[in-house]
Formats: structure tokens, C-alpha cells, sequence
């Protein structure tokens, strides 16, 4: 495929993602600022041309801000503390609420966001697999300890749409060791060419003194064979061995920097790596002689290539079938002769040629264009799930104890082919927690809004409620019927987040009055209010949302022994489904509290705004004196305001 083809072929399945989602959720181990130019970064940077990134690590969150822009303009950092489970899900859920994503594509390197991946199976779930975590404990030399990593494989994979793996090998142990059953692509690792073409690292010029260099450039640390290249280094006295890359100070590393003809370059930018490259005569991939590193493709190789680079490269059964542009050796001996054999090649215009073609068929362009159609077509098989939903009918609380359900509810269980669940909310004071870590909307496909509710709800203005169903990412509808439409009810809906108004009110009333950046939502009409017609029009809102996984078929938890989280009877003969999961009740905030917490918050941001605004010489020595437990106290602390 040429470059015009290539090209055709991104943009078609750009226009295809942005049709099928609103962002990219990327839940990684990684330090965007800190590691190099990854997998995740390819990735990420590409899905950034067509649709928002939220890339999610682990960190501790600047201020009291978790989200931090990147040099990309549609990458943003999401730091979620390091502290996983509920309390991190639900930060994660507020921050990606307040940006308006309805529709996620969640793509997984870290398992232990295991509770948030549970909590969003009703979006597609993507693990990338750039290194093989479930191979035998035994062969996995690097990573120490593995059994945390494979319980979060046990909670993950059950929820995991599609797998895509890098090499053959951590394909074969999703399955075999991890038990998933589900489509699965093989997708190598690529190459940026473009980048190292543009920056003409395969221009070679000579360093000043004429002697060849020997290039490295990665990770320095375990998987590198030390013994290896001291041998190469001490046999080769007339050529200089450049390396670049972070350092963790593996053992053996020290000594071969005191070899004479070693040069330590540190870390590099990628620009400097080019110009480094551009100097270099042979690239060297000296890793142990191990079943893991035997397998691995790894980012550096056709990097090598696309700067023009004859690669000599340690036992990697991966390479084999391109000895056009890898030597595979094994030993001191051997390796000396190949990279000597190749040093003429790095100015022979056709060898170059010939490498930066083979580059070129490597491209991520090409892989990610793979990669999106493949998504389309998963997508397309999941939508095809049976249709049976749990919709939660949220209601107000009738006047009396006992007092049905009102009749136009109730026939929403007879006429929608669905299970429905009807929860009450009391007329006058909240009946919500405050706390949401008690809350859970996820066991519910669908959640209509009745009117009776919102008018509830507008009057006692529950910002617990309306947080903990702003953030629910659903299929959410109101229920208007021929109710009076007016500025309190539509700024109530736009905090809701709803994606669906069933109104007699007509459709460009409603448009004009959603000034609200976030998106407007579907308009449809209430006609004659018939409850087969009500019914049969939430239906059709339900089935276009298009679900992936309906959680009709997923397990739903007890009902609890409260006569709060029950249903309101219809009947002694009618059998109303409860609800399966809902908050406690606490009294409603006074309006002095809800000033003196707006006060606080005022005062709070006021003084990180100052404290912002110091140099760092001066605050540096302030939090030193600090212990380091405060220090960690206040980071947490941070994470749990941003969620509220």
C-alpha cells in the first residue's frame, strides 16, 4: 500500500472511531513526561488526530487539578493517585463526566484499573499487550513478582473485548494462561519512519575523529548482556560504542562505562537520538540470551532501520525471517564480525534505500489503520448482543406509604421488552448519600429520569444525586410527557447529562434553549402520551444507544433489608422488580453549609493559586520540612477533592 493509499485508508477509519466513540480512556502503568516514545505514545498520538485522549497513570496530580495538558494538543493527562479501587473509579468517572464522554473506548495496559474497567463493561474494552506478563514465571526475569499483576489479569480479561498483542507469544498466553476467549489480533510493534526520515538521521556523517561508533539507544538495565559487551567492547579497541537511554544502574553497567571507547550519552531527546544516529555506523541490540527477549520485537529495531542503520542483534527468533536488514549472532566472536562485516553498508546508497523501504512497510500509519478497521468490526459483532436491557425507573416518592406507583410507570414493565426496576425519591428533602463510593448505576442499561423526579429533584436541588447520575455513562432519558418547559428544567437535564427528552414540547423550543456546551440531546415526541406509545419511544431510544454489553446477563447484587431501597409496591399481585443497587439516605445540606463549603473551596484554590505562583526555590525548602506521611496525606487529599 503506497503512502496516498495509506493515508485514504487513516482518515476513512478516523471518520469511522468518531462515530463510534467520543474518546479514547488509555489506562496505563506509564509517566507521559518521563518515558520515551513508546507504544502507548504511537498509539495515543494517532487516536489524538480524531478523537480526545485521556491518558491514565498513576501518579500524584499537580496541585489540585488532575488533568495536566500535553505537548499534544488532544492528549491530556489523567492522574488518578496510586491508590486503586472504588475511591479512584469514581475520580476517573467525575473528571471524565465534567468533559462530556458518553462513549469511551477504554484501552488497557494496567489491570489494576480492574474496579473501573468492572464498573464500564457497557463500553468497548481493548487490552494492548506490548509485553507478555502471563508467560512462565520462570522466564520472566525482569518483572520480579508476578502474581499482583496476574490476579489483575483475572479481573480484567473476563471484561476485555479484544485483545492486541505485539508478539505471537503473548497472544498464545492470553488464552492458555489467562483463560480469554475472546478476538484477538496480532500486531508487531511499528515504526515512526516518518519522524527519523524527517529528522535525516540516515544522512551519514562521520564523527571528527573518523573512528566507526557502535550505537545503543534504550533502556539500560537488566535485559542488556554486560558480559556480552565487554567482550565486543575490549575486542574492538579502534571503534567507539555510543549508548543513550535511561539508566537504573543495573549491575555490570559501571564497569563497562570505565572501558575507554564506551560513551555514556544519557538521556537523549529524540531529536538528539537522530542526530546521534546520524554519526553512528552499526546499531547493536546486545540483550541476554533469554526465552522473553528471544520473542521480542522491540520499538528500537526498525527504528535502527529507519535511520539507515545496519542492525547487529543478539539470538531474537523474531528477526529471523528478516535477515535483509537484522544480523542475528551469537557470541563475542561473532558479533565483532558482523558489525565490522557491516560497517561498509552504512554508506552504500542502495543498502540505505533498501532499509528506509523496509521501515516504511512497518509503519504505525499502516498498523493503526489495521488496527481502527479491526475495532469497527468487533464493534460491529458486540452491538449484535441480545437485546434484553435493565432499565432503573427513578420516580418521586408517592405521598403516603403504600400509594402505588403511578399507572404510566407501571406499564412501562408490561410494554418494554426489558427488565425494569423503579426506585422512589422523596418530594422535599434528598434521600441520596453524600458518600458515592456507596452508589452504583452500573448494573442498569438504561435509567429514566420521570417527570415527578426531576420536579423533585429541581426543588431540593440534591447535588449528591445530581453528581452521582451526571457521572453514570448510560443510556439516560427524561420522561417529560406534556410538563411545563422552562429554564430550571433544562439547566436540571443539562447537569443530568441526559441523551434523550420525551416531550410534546416541540424539538426547537428545547434547542434553543440548551445553551450548555454539552452536546443537545435527542428530542422525541410524546404524542398522544399512550403508554404502549411512551413505551415503544424509549425502546427505540434504548436500542439506538447501541450497547455493547447489556447487563441483563451480568450478576446483580442482593437487595438490601431497607424499607428506603425497596421498591414501592403496585399491588400485592404485581411483581415489581427491585432495585439491585442504591444509596443510603442522608439529610439535605443547609444553605450555610453549602456557603461556608463554597467559601472554603475558595480559600483552598486561592492559596494553591499563590502557592503556584512562587518560584520553586522557594517552596522546595517549605515542603521539605514537611514529613514525608503529610506530604502523602495531602497528595491523597488532593484526589479526593477533585472527585467532588
Amino acid at each position: 500500500m503506497d503512502a496516498t493509499g495509506v493515508n485514504t485508508l487513516v482518515h476513512n477509519m478516523s471518520d469511522d472511531l468518531k462515530d463510534r466513540f467520543d474518546a479514547v480512556v488509555m489506562l496505563t502503568w506509564s509517566d507521559w513526561k518521563t518515558e520515551p516514545r513508546s507504544n502507548r505514545y504511537h498509539y495515543a498520538s494517532r487516536f489524538a488526530r480524531t478523537l480526545p485522549v485521556y491518558f491514565v497513570q498513576p501518579s500524584a496530580p499537580p496541585l489540585l487539578s488532575p488533568l495536566e495538558r500535553t505537548e499534544l494538543s488532544n492528549v491530556t493527562i489523567l492522574h488518578t493517585g496510586t491508590h486503586y479501587g472504588r475511591a479512584q473509579s469514581q475520580l476517573i468517572e467525575s473528571v471524565l463526566a465534567r468533559q462530556d464522554v458518553r462513549r469511551p473506548l477504554i484501552w488497557v495496559y494496567n489491570v489494576f484499573y480492574n474496579d473501573f474497567i468492572a464498573r464500564h463493561t457497557n463500553q468497548m474494552v481493548i487490552y494492548h499487550g506490548t509485553e507478555d506478563y502471563l508467560s512462565d514465571p520462570g522466564k520472566a526475569f525482569v518483572w520480579g513478582d508476578l502474581d499482583p499483576i496476574i490476579e489483575g489479569f483475572a479481573r480484567t480479561l473476563p471484561h476485555v473485548d479484544m485483545t492486541i498483542s505485539v508478539a505471537e507469544s503473548i497472544r498464545r498466553n492470553f488464552r492458555e494462561r489467562g483463560g480469554y476467549g475472546g478476538p484477538s489480533l496480532l500486531m508487531p510493534n511499528g515504526c515512526d519512519d516518518k519522524f527519523w526520515i524527517g529528522e535525516r538521521a540516515h544522512d551519514h556523517v562521520p564523527q571528527n575523529s573518523g573512528r566507526p561508533i557502535a550505537f545503543y539507544q534504550g533502556a539500560i538495565n537488566a535485559r542488556l548482556d554486560f558480559d556480552l559487551l565487554r567482550g565486543v567492547v575490549r575486542a574492538m579497541p579502534d571503534w567507539d560504542f555510543w549508548f543513550c537511554g535511561r539508566s537504573v544502574d543495573p549491575p555490570g553497567w559501571g564497569e563497562l562505562q570505565a572501558e575507554p571507547n564506551v560513551t555514556y550519552l544519557g538521556m537523549l531527546s529524540l531529536e538528539k537520538v537522530a542526530a546521534a544516529a546520524r554519526n553512528a555506523t552499526v546499531a547493536i541490540s546486545p540483550f541476554v540470551d533469554q526465552p522473553l527477549m528471544r520473542i521480542s520485537v522491540n520499538l528500537k529495531y526498525y527504528e535502527y532501520v529507519a535511520c539507515g542503520l545496519p542492525v547487529v542483534s543478539s539470538p531474537n527468533d523474531a528477526l529471523l525471517d528478516r535477515p535483509d536488514v537484522f544480523t542475528v549472532v551469537s557470541g563475542v566472536d561473532d558479533f565483532v564480525k558482523a558489525v565490522r562485516a557491516l560497517a561498509p553498508t552504512r554508506a552504500d546508497a542502495n543498502s540505505i534505500q533498501h532499509r528506509l523501504t523496509a521501515a516504511g512497510e512497518q509503519s504505525y500509519d499502516k498498523k493503526f489503520a489495521l488496527v481502527c478497521e479491526e475495532i469497527s468490526r468487533c464493534h460491529d459483532e458486540l452491538a449484535k448482543s441480545p437485546g434484553h436491557r435493565n432499565v432503573l425507573v427513578l420516580h418521586s416518592k408517592p405521598l403516603a406509604d403504600g400509594e402505588p406507583v403511578p399507572a404510566r410507570l407501571v406499564a412501562l414493565q408490561r410494554d418494554l421488552p426489558h427488565s425494569v426496576f423503579y426506585s422512589p425519591h422523596p418530594d422535599g428533602p434528598p434521600a441520596l448519600a453524600h458518600d458515592l463510593r456507596h452508589g452504583d448505576l452500573t448494573g442498569f442499561d438504561a435509567v429514566v429520569f420521570d417527570a415527578s423526579f426531576l420536579g423533585a429533584g429541581k426543588r431540593s436541588a440534591d447535588a449528591e444525586l445530581v453528581r452521582f447520575a451526571r457521572n453514570y455513562d448510560g443510556c439516560k432519558i427524561a420522561l417529560l410527557g406534556d410538563v411545563r418547559w422552562n429554564r430550571r428544567m433544562r439547566v436540571f437535564l443539562e447537569r443530568l447529562r441526559v441523551d434523550a427528552v420525551v416531550t410534546s414540547v416541540a424539538e426547537a423550543d428545547v434547542r434553543a434553549d440548551w445553551t450548555s456546551a454539552q452536546r443537545v440531546p435527542a428530542v422525541v415526541a410524546w404524542g398522544e402520551g399512550a403508554a404502549a406509545d411512551v413505551a415503544a419511544a424509549l425502546d427505540e431510544i434504548i436500542v439506538r444507544a447501541a450497547f455493547k454489553k447489556p447487563r441483563a446477563g451480568l450478576p446483580t447484587a442482593p437487595v438490601r433489608d431497607d424499607r428506603k431501597l425497596r421498591s414501592v409496591d403496585v399491588t400485592a399481585a404485581e411483581d415489581i422488580h427491585p432495585m439491585a443497587a442504591l444509596l443510603p439516605g442522608n439529610p439535605q445540606s443547609s444553605e450555610w453549609g453549602l456557603i461556608a463549603g463554597f467559601l472554603l473551596l475558595a480559600l483552598v484554590r486561592a492559596f494553591f493559586f499563590c502557592w503556584g505562583c512562587l518560584p520553586k526555590f522557594v517552596r522546595a525548602p517549605v515542603v521539605a520540612l514537611l514529613p514525608k506521611r503529610m506530604r502523602e496525606a495531602i497528595r491523597d487529599a488532593a484526589l479526593k477533592i477533585s472527585v467532588h
